[in-house]
């Protein structure tokens, strides 16, 4: 297929081809080549000018350069690599340059070359990953952590999700549609009915979310959802899940109370909505796996909720293990702010008798906790063998980043690193240990 719509230089054609399907498959493939990258082995599979392989994009599009320029240019890269090192005459370097590439993007491989997705931490390509990345994504909202959560039934929360997404028949939608109306509020007639004051502003809301408040023992006044869940955000686990139920009940409660007044025509009920607030409270107390503590005992009988009790800790004997004679530890530790945000990563490097011998650390860009463990692995591993330190172990308390490392699945940017630093190691294992004998190496990484 892919031969079908590329010319014999390796450009997409620019003419018309009979088939259903391949032009959906060239507009997917203009997007998916945006975020591809080659590794390079002996570049006998990469196109110097049309591929990337020193950066995100290529020399071609770095240049803006149309597709006639290139015409017969089918120079592959194999042709500047001497002895497995890649030798970028001058001229070629400065067309890097020009194109906003570097040498120092280079990824190489000490196999044959491979082509990896770069949105993929492990370089790998699949359907669901392309979707995700080329599908067009609003901005997140505040509540949808809290609405699409196990403790919520997916009933409930769908109904939250619409009060959310304002997909209500309020006077004031039906206004914004051109339809001329005299609007008042159902619950107490003396203002313009909208969804910010039928659920937040009305004196009918306000008593019964001081009522709701008052059966939590919650201080403290609120004007919308998000400044609602806060109140419970020094609380326990069960009890934040019953809060957040407990409003996401208050809210449906007093919407369903506002149809029943307008479609039936019944009249204001305060027993009403606190039974849909007792329904939505005694639902999240069976999905949720919170626990309780004895202080929350009088929160629990208010609503005749059962305790969950925390199982007792079991306690675990930590020690840092001593090394066999000749060996040395490396006790690894990353870290980043944010879980993607500036990181960094320590290594501490001790004897079998215990004395340091060395200490590493240093800064990361924007990065992940994984990404930030398992660079700190490998270049303390690297550290070591340019110390002639070639019979390791390696300790973290990442157990990902330990199962990454040994069976060779770390990122494809620090793959082919892993794979040579195991091959110069005469011995090298890599284990997993507590945080608590971990300590100096988490220092040096924060």
């Amino acid at each position: 297929m892919r031969l079908n719509i590329l010319t014999k230089e390796g450009a997409l054609i620019n003419y018309y081809k009979p088939s259903s399907i391949c032009p959906g498959v060239k507009k997917a493939l203009q997007e998916i080549d945006k975020k591809c990258q080659w590794v390079i082995g002996n570049g006998a599979k990469i196109d110097l000018w049309r591929d990337c392989w020193a950066g995100k994009h290529s020399i071609h599009k770095g240049l803006n350069l149309p597709d006639h320029a290139l015409k017969g240019c089918t120079l592959k890269l194999e042709s500047l690599i001497q002895g497995l090192i890649l030798r970028c005459p001058t001229h070629i370097t400065h067309l890097l340059h020009l194109a906003g590439l570097s040498l120092h993007d280079v990824k190489k491989s000490t196999d044959e070359d491979y082509l990896v997705w770069w949105p993929d931490i492990k370089g790998h390509f699949s359907a669901q990953g392309a979707f995700q990345e080329t599908r067009f994504k609003r901005p997140k909202v505040h509540w949808s952590k809290h609405v699409w959560n196990s403790y919520i039934h997916p009933k409930h929360a769908g109904t939250v999700w619409k009060l959310c997404s304002k997909a209500t028949a309020t006077d004031e939608n039906i206004k914004k549609r051109g339809v001329t109306i005299a609007s008042k509020c159902r619950h107490c007639g003396a203002q313009e009915e909208s969804l910010i004051h039928l659920i937040w502003e009305c004196v009918f809301a306000k008593e019964m979310w001081n009522w709701l408040a008052g059966k939590f023992k919650f201080r403290g006044t609120f004007t919308d959802m998000k400044e609602a869940i806060k109140l419970s955000k020094n609380s326990i686990p069960r009890v934040v899940h019953l809060w957040i139920s407990a409003v996401f009940g208050g809210m449906t409660g007093l919407w369903k109370h506002r149809n029943k007044i307008f479609f039936q025509d019944k009249a204001v009920s305060k027993a009403f909505c606190e039974g849909i607030v007792r329904s939505h409270i005694i639902t999240t107390s069976y999905l949720s796996k919170g626990h309780t503590e004895p202080s929350d005992v009088g929160i629990m009988n208010e609503w005749g909720i059962h305790m969950n009790v925390v199982a007792a800790r079991r306690r675990i004997h930590c020690i840092w293990i001593p090394l066999a004679i000749a060996q040395v530890k490396l006790n690894i530790d990353g870290a980043a702010k944010g879980n993607l945000g500036p990181g960094g990563f320590g290594v501490s490097f001790r004897d079998h008798n215990g004395n340091f011998l060395y200490v590493l650390g240093g800064g990361l860009s924007n990065t992940t906790c994984y990404l930030a463990e398992c660079t700190a692995i490998v270049e303390g591993v690297e550290a070591a063998l340019s110390r002639g330190w070639n019979n390791l172990w390696v300790e973290s308390y990442s157990s990902t980043a330990v199962t990454a490392a040994n069976s060779s699945s770390m990122s494809w940017e620090l793959l082919n690193r892993w794979k040579l630093c195991s091959r110069a190691c005469t011995s090298l294992q890599v284990t997993h240990t507590w945080r608590e004998a971990n300590q100096e190496a988490d220092i040096i990484a924060n």
